[in-house]
């Protein structure tokens, strides 16, 4: 099989000039890691690429980036520095590296298998903060779908055939009657440190142009994870001076629903 498949895994071509954007276009098909949607494997090395994921991110000056595409990780058995190396590419541009043990885990799978000899394989990828603003810029942090302790790869239309981006701090929605709702992005490290009781609480100071709201973590110290930041003035007219009742309606995978009701 895999001789028969190995002219699926030619580079995409689909890179112009360092002035234009790069869209990961993978081929139709390709080796495709299951998605789960929880994002859970971080990229390492992303600050030495950020030009290259930066055109890929499209993200506007002071905003962050919420962009998805499909990652493709290409063993580097020559690296000088990493003989279990594995790098990440969006398109034909490297962005990065699995982290070293990641790297083990991802070969010994393979390896388990009769594998190991694969050119490269796909997953979803999730580019998220890049943000640049104040003349200071911000990493990029780059999250595979990729669940190591799962099904193996197989052959499948990868789910970003392109690049999909979507903004990192969606408004609230009217849906009536004094209901509003809102979906996002869960940050990382809360995916699995959240609240027992999924409390949701605001906070904001006099410096503040927004009201924040935080997920509660699981040991109560500190805000939580911030999820939802609200304009004040828009704060002001849709709750006047009440605190919202504010629900957790679904959690799937890395998105995050809310509903928020005029007290």
């Amino acid at each position: 099989m895999l001789g028969a498949i190995k002219h699926l895994f030619q580079p995409n071509r689909h890179v112009a000039n360092s002035a234009q954007t790069i869209e990961p276009a993978p081929a139709t098909q390709s080796l495709h890691w299951p998605a789960s949607g929880a994002f859970r494997v971080p990229v390492v090395g992303e600050a030495h690429y950020r030009n290259a994921i930066a055109r890929v991110a499209q993200n506007a000056p002071g905003k962050a980036a919420m962009t998805f595409c499909t990652a493709r990780l290409v063993p580097e058995d020559l690296n000088p520095h990493d003989e279990n190396a594995v790098a990440v590419y969006f398109g034909d541009a490297k962005v990065g590296y699995l982290a070293r043990e990641t790297a083990i885990d991802f070969r010994s799978k393979l390896a388990r298998h009769d594998q190991r000899s694969l050119p490269q394989t796909t997953c979803d990828a999730a580019v998220v903060n890049g943000l640049v603003a104040d003349g200071k810029a911000y990493d990029y942090s780059i999250e595979l779908d990729l669940e190591l302790d799962g099904d193996l790869p197989r052959l499948a239309i990868p789910t970003y055939l392109e690049v999909s981006r979507r903004d990192p701090a969606p408004p609230l929605r009217a849906r009536g009657a004094g209901l509003f709702d809102v979906t996002v992005w869960l940050p990382h490290d809360a995916l699995h440190d959240m609240d027992k009781r999924q409390r949701v609480e605001p906070w904001t100071t006099a410096h503040w142009d927004s009201v924040n709201y935080y997920l509660r973590n699981s040991r109560g110290i500190g805000l939580g994870h911030k999820v939802v930041a609200v304009p004040k003035n828009l704060h002001a007219t849709w709750f006047e001076d009440r605190e919202p009742e504010v629900t957790v309606v679904a959690v799937k995978g890395r998105w995050l629903t809310l509903l928020f009701k005029h007290g």
